[in-house]
């Protein structure tokens, strides 16, 4: 069986993580794209799962613990955050999307060119800052984990663009949920 594995970001308790203006809630955003996308999988007979699913921090451990606890024969722990590039109390100017993974030449390095493949492709016109490596707690689980910045929280133009109904539908559908589809279906 194939499973993908939401991890959502950090909860409504955690300091900072939303734009200056407090209008864009990094916690929010993420559950909101998590549930729009979780359907369509199902749909396709994809196992979901989802590390938290409350609105608060449950703690990385916690998350990795779950994501471990979870029985599939194979599975990708998918963690959707939104970027920043100062402390949350002024704008900045750093704009686009990232991929993180951990340090070193692993499986979710593959899994993590297909989504910049794609990103590619489904916003040509948007700035991708590629592949990162950096052991973040949550990708340290027992499967290919790939953390996805998708734009900078603190970033006027960003904000404006992932607070809009018509991108937010087309990193769903034509971002998140073909490359998740073809990751569980084709390639994994």
């Amino acid at each position: 069986m194939r499973a993908i594995i939401f991890d959502p970001a950090h909860g409504n308790n955690v300091a900072g993580k939303r734009s200056p203006d407090g209008e864009l809630l990094e916690w929010k955003w993420s559950r909101e794209i998590i549930y729009k996308t979780i359907p369509l999988l199902k749909a396709s007979g994809i196992s979901c799962y989802i590390t938290n699913t409350e609105d608060y921090e449950i703690g990385l451990r916690e998350r990795v613990r779950i994501c471990n606890s979870i029985k599939e024969n194979k599975k990708l722990l998918i963690s959707i955050h939104l970027n920043g590039a100062g402390d949350g109390t002024k704008w900045c100017n750093a704009r686009g999307f990232e991929v993180w993974t951990t340090i070193g030449e692993k499986k979710c390095d593959f899994f993590a060119r297909k989504f910049i493949e794609k990103y590619k492709e489904v916003f040509p016109d948007l700035k991708n800052r590629g592949a990162k490596e950096m052991n973040f707690t949550v990708l340290t689980c027992d499967c290919p984990a790939v953390l996805l910045e998708i734009a900078f929280q603190d970033n006027k133009e960003d904000k404006e663009m992932v607070m809009n109904n018509e991108f937010k539908n087309k990193l769903i559908h034509d971002f998140l949920y073909p490359v998740l589809y073809d990751i569980a279906t084709k390639i994994y």
